[in-house]
């Protein structure tokens, strides 16, 4: 019963993490999909048709963050899908019609305090491995998510949603990434919830156990006692008397 038990409950602790993690995949894509409708797709569209990138030696890309008010509009829009989806990084990009490449444009980390997060017009590829680039294309069109993954920045989950204009066509997408470490804790938040309750299951049940068994051999002592006397030679014993039971079952008709 014990080896059972320690089975199911590991089971119970893996099902419970995979659902923590599933569920979290599916609100960082409607947080997604929500903050896409907040931005100023007449502002998005021309921040990236209009604002050259800014050569910054310091970057490791090359590329710094445009002194634009445009750039900074955009950023502030992004800025408040963050202080919704709380330790989120939230940022977006586009395809450059001229050579089909994905882009960088504004990110919200431009106005944090460090700036952090990737720069205007970076390459998607020089940043992000192959199958994370397919998924942000595919994220282009349609609500994507990305499952654990790692980058330069760090570990993540991600969500890629299409930014659409007035008529509904995809300019850009938006990108939300959650720090691995955000999904461990949330994990652990639910594994600390299920500590109290296993013990006292396992202890309910083993009582349970205990008695269902201790039914089951009583009777059975019972009936060793009367064969150990009748093979003494007491071949009057009644022994319906000692298995007395208000449930005849297979173990009086013995």
């Amino acid at each position: 019963f014990t080896i059972i038990f320690v089975f199911i409950a590991i089971w119970i602790f893996q099902y419970t993490s995979y659902n923590a993690a599933v569920r979290l995949e599916t609100e960082l894509a409607s947080s997604a999909e929500g903050g896409a409708k907040t931005i100023d797709a007449v502002e998005f569209a021309t921040l990236n048709a209009t604002v050259a990138p800014v050569p910054d030696p310091d970057n490791k890309h090359g590329l710094g963050y445009p002194d634009d008010p445009l750039y900074e509009s955009v950023a502030s829009q992004l800025y408040d899908i963050r202080l919704i989806v709380k330790d989120a990084g939230v940022y977006s990009y586009f395809k450059d019609p001229a050579d089909g490449r994905l882009y960088f444009s504004a990110s919200a980390g431009y106005l944090l305090d460090p700036q952090t997060g990737v720069t205007f017009k970076v390459p998607v590829d020089e940043v992000v491995g192959p199958s994370s680039y397919a998924l942000m294309e595919q994220g282009l069109e349609r609500t994507t998510n990305e499952p654990a993954y790692e980058d330069a920045f760090g570990s993540w989950i991600s969500a890629y949603t299409p930014i659409r204009d007035a008529d509904g066509v995809s300019i850009g997408g938006l990108g939300l990434d959650y720090p691995q470490t955000y999904v461990g804790l949330i994990q652990d938040g639910v594994r600390q919830q299920l500590f109290p309750v296993l013990p006292g299951s396992y202890i309910v049940l083993l009582l349970m156990v205990l008695m269902l068994s201790t039914t089951i051999a009583r009777p059975l002592k019972k009936l060793t006692v009367a064969t150990r006397r009748v093979a003494d030679g007491e071949y009057d014993l009644d022994v319906r008397g000692i298995v007395q039971t208000h449930f005849p079952d297979e173990m009086a008709t013995l």
